[in-house]
């Protein structure tokens, strides 16, 4: 079958505005580099954050042992350093759903200002059958409560 995605307006992922779920996190000493601004692999620990807050509070992370939330592919973006110390918030918004997927994108802010943002491809998972499979319909219309429209 065919993914039909649902492709919506075009967004400004550094606009608090776009986001509709919000997590926290906080700038650690040991998350700095030499040059003394947080390493990029850790900021992807703060994408991480968000999108596993949103799809913990949604009750579909672990939906059943055959059924799960993937992430197959990330586009990150990093606008500006993140130093110590911090706090951080962290933001999520559903782009985009499809038959087998949705696209999350998450943003990374202290006060106004985004410092990074991060597009990631999700994929509803078989890991028994190591396979994907169709969104059921409760995870479709949680997801779709954080679907930027």
């Amino acid at each position: 079958m065919a993914e039909i995605a649902l492709k919506l307006s075009t967004y400004d992922a550094k606009e608090r505005s776009t986001y509709r779920f919000w997590a926290r996190d906080h700038v650690r000493y040991a998350d700095l580099e030499v040059q003394r601004h947080v390493n990029n692999m850790v900021i992807g620990v703060y994408f991480q954050t968000g999108r596993l807050a949103l799809l913990g509070k949604l009750g579909v992370l672990w939906s059943t042992p055959e059924h799960v939330i993937v992430v197959a592919r990330t586009i990150n973006d990093f606008y500006k350093e993140i130093t110590f110390p911090n706090d951080l918030e962290i933001g999520c918004v559903i782009t985009r759903m499809g038959n087998t997927s949705f696209t999350m994108q998450t943003g990374v802010f202290i006060g106004d200002e985004c410092h990074a943002s991060q597009e990631a491809a999700c994929v509803y998972w078989n890991p028994v059958k190591h396979e994907k499979r169709e969104l059921d319909a409760d995870v479709r219309e949680k997801l779709g409560q954080y679907l930027l429209g």
